[in-house]
């Protein structure tokens, strides 16, 4: 789906993150993964798609939606922060709004 945050920007979001419980890093761990950034952090993480579920290794980084922006940047921002509101002008705004061209 894709959204529009509240400055303009347009992005596909691609789902949210899960904590990886296998028994050790299968195949599809060490061969489809990507690199995304963590919003408030900075912070590179792992994201690997197995099983059509979006995985990571730290309990902390679960949660978090999975969204790629126009340049093909993927990024990572806890989900309550994703759907929260903003305040903007004086007025309450949400964050993300639900983009449809």
């Amino acid at each position: 789906m894709f959204y529009r945050h509240y400055k303009g920007g347009i992005y596909y979001t691609l789902g949210l993150t899960s904590l990886y419980e296998g028994t050790g890093l299968e195949r599809e761990w060490t061969h489809n993964y990507l690199s995304a950034i963590h919003t408030e952090t900075g912070r590179k993480i792992a994201v690997s798609l197995i099983d059509g579920r979006f995985h990571v290794l730290d309990e902390e980084d679960t949660n978090l939606v999975l969204y790629l922006d126009m340049v093909g940047r993927f990024w990572l921002r806890p989900r309550d922060i994703f759907f929260e509101t903003v305040k903007v002008d004086g007025k309450e705004i949400r964050r993300f709004l639900n983009y449809y061209k």
